[in-house]
């Protein structure tokens, strides 16, 4: 039987990785979680989880303050993934990411140490990664993105060239739709796991805007944001439908102080994915572009899911997510069966 080790550094990827388990059958399965969002992790574990593990190993902490420095966080970082390789000395690997500044270096070191390499689902990003490995660009891409990441992973990681190649060949697990290069595979997410979890109940008549914080990621400008609150509350306006907008953990001060201007809002402390399993849901998913968009739209296909889509030129872009990934993300929507859309004007 193939020896599997599943790293993971969110709940979402630990989602993910049951949903594999599930789908693509058990065997000798491992598992590395290394976070800080231990209450995610629990919610997803009082699900049922129990005996699909034979091995877990965990790496903990509060938050990035807990460490002295960056190199300190990278050096025990690398030490618990290494020696949790060499402990479990794996078949395959299985992973959260393949961009992560702790996990990618990590994949490098161990590529030609196991027969297969399988990424799970990280949301919108594997869009860009999937279009990156088959144009031909992830070397330049994901490899020397700034001179800072360069240089930390030679000195904090040693990690030196021709380690930089990237992995010949990997499997996408992943929700969307997308070409791969020879030599990649795609295998769909159905999130069927998390399907069998949900319980019948009423829908309520709120309209739920999952919000993002892509103003403090520079893709949008605050002036357009909050213009496209106010332009999707005129479409809800005479239908009967209670508008609530749920802040985005990650949003800053400033933008959850001028959203609450405008509109009610809502926080949660777990992943939306779980957060309606049972209890009564909304009437209507809404939002712009966010990975729970996709998510949502699988999990609960009986409630209507809306996306209200950016013109082109009020998309910035930013030195990590570029315009193009964006607009590639909002035409990921446009022809996603299970998801409606809006164009904002």
């Amino acid at each position: 039987m193939s020896k599997r080790l599943f790293v993971v550094v969110n709940p979402s990827h630990y989602l993910n990785a049951i949903e594999y388990v599930y789908q693509q059958g058990g065997g000798d399965d491992h598992i590395a979680i290394m976070t800080r969002h231990t209450k995610g992790i629990e919610g997803i574990n009082q699900l049922g989880t129990d005996g699909m593990w034979s091995e877990l190993y965990r790496l903990e902490w509060e938050k990035p303050s807990d460490y002295k420095s960056d190199r300190e966080f990278f050096t025990r970082s690398q030490a618990f993934l290494e020696g949790t390789f060499n402990k479990c000395q794996p078949d395959e690997i299985i992973v959260g990411n393949l961009v992560d500044g702790n996990l990618y270096p990590f994949i490098l070191k161990v590529k030609n140490k196991v027969s297969a390499i399988t990424v799970l689902d990280d949301g919108t990003p594997t869009l860009n990664v999937a279009d990156k490995r088959g144009q031909g660009k992830f070397y330049n891409a994901y490899h020397f993105r700034s001179l800072r990441i360069l240089a930390k992973n030679i000195l904090y990681q040693g990690i030196l060239p021709p380690a930089y190649r990237p992995p010949g060949k990997i499997t996408f697990f992943s929700m969307f739709d997308f070409p791969v290069r020879g030599g990649d595979k795609l295998v769909h997410n159905n999130y069927t796991w998390v399907q069998s979890k949900v319980k019948q109940h009423p829908q309520t008549d709120e309209f739920l805007f999952i919000g993002s914080h892509i103003v403090d990621r520079k893709l949008v400008s605050e002036e357009n944001y909050l213009w496209s609150l106010k332009k999707v509350m005129e479409d809800v306006s005479g239908s009967g439908l209670h508008f609530k907008y749920v802040h985005h953990r990650s949003e800053s001060k400033h933008m959850r102080e001028r959203i609450s201007e405008i509109c009610e809002t809502t926080e949660f402390n777990m992943p939306l994915e779980l957060m309606f399993l049972d209890k009564p849901r909304p009437a209507i998913f809404a939002g712009h572009f966010s990975s729970a968009m996709f998510t949502l739209a699988r999990i609960f296909p009986e409630i209507e899911m809306r996306s209200y889509l950016f013109a082109e030129h009020m998309i910035l872009g930013s030195e990590y997510e570029s315009k193009n990934y964006i607009l590639r993300v909002q035409k990921a929507l446009e022809t996603d069966t299970k998801v409606k859309h809006k164009h904002l004007a």
